[in-house]
């Protein structure tokens, strides 16, 4: 498989399912990974991802738009809750051939380390933990994405008070304030138990991980290699009053 065998556009996987684009990276396993052809197969893989990662993006964008919509919010949990976790198993496949190839060079440096971590951390019981908590964030979504208020007699979507909170009224602030506050007062308790499940979940996967919380998980997992939990701590203490 080259780039060009890929789909054209992230608009060609809008509808796929996992078994639609699983063959590409079982194609990337198989393919005998060599030092003329490593370019490659970086390219193919680059391509790969940036196509699926879009196309989710897009399912993202168009259901957060309108949450309202059965059809959009499918395709969104599709990409969220199916086809990125299972292609963060496979991407984990490639850089452990990738890593144990021996293949490096200056300008990968960066990447490989990247590699080596997402390696170091993967649990494959950490798969539909994170499916799950991509399908309580929907719900979240659901909720928030259809809050109104009233406003001077007309019923507005919370992101219209924005101007409102922005007024040189403090009058004007304050009422567009608790406006915008109310709904998710009378979400609470349905936002609440969304709130605990995903910490519960989050908890659970970093455990499995081998990390005491997730905090210290999510640090190695967004690849922050320039600065720790310490040091935040240290820089908002720095900057308390």
């Amino acid at each position: 498989m080259t780039a060009s065998l890929l789909p054209s556009s992230p608009a060609a996987l809008a509808t796929a399912r996992w078994e639609d684009i699983s063959p590409y990276f079982d194609e990337l396993v198989e393919r005998p990974l060599e030092a003329a052809s490593v370019e490659g197969w970086l390219h193919a893989w680059s391509r790969l991802e940036e196509l699926v990662t879009e196309a989710a993006a897009l399912a993202m964008i168009a259901y957060t738009i309108d949450t309202s919509d059965p059809e959009k919010e499918a395709d969104h949990l599709r990409f969220s809750t199916e086809i990125l976790p299972r292609m963060e198993e496979r991407s984990v496949e490639l850089a452990r051939r990738l890593v144990e190839s021996g293949h490096s060079t200056p300008e990968l440096a960066t990447t490989l380390a990247r590699f080596r971590t997402a390696i170091e951390i993967f649990r494959e019981a950490n798969v539909p933990i994170f499916a799950d908590i991509e399908e309580l964030s929907a719900r979240y979504q659901r909720i928030t994405g259809s809050m109104t208020a009233l406003w001077d007699g007309v019923e507005r979507p919370l992101p219209q008070l924005q101007p409102f909170l922005k007024s040189n009224d403090r009058a004007i602030r304050e009422r567009a304030f608790r406006a915008a506050t109310q709904p998710y007062l009378d979400q609470r308790e349905a936002l609440a138990a969304l709130f605990d499940r995903m910490y519960q979940l989050r908890q659970r996967a970093a455990r499995n991980a081998g990390f005491a919380n997730f905090r210290d998980y999510v640090f190695p997992a967004k690849f922050r290699f320039d600065y720790t939990p310490a040091d935040c701590e240290r820089f908002h203490e720095a900057v308390e009053p």
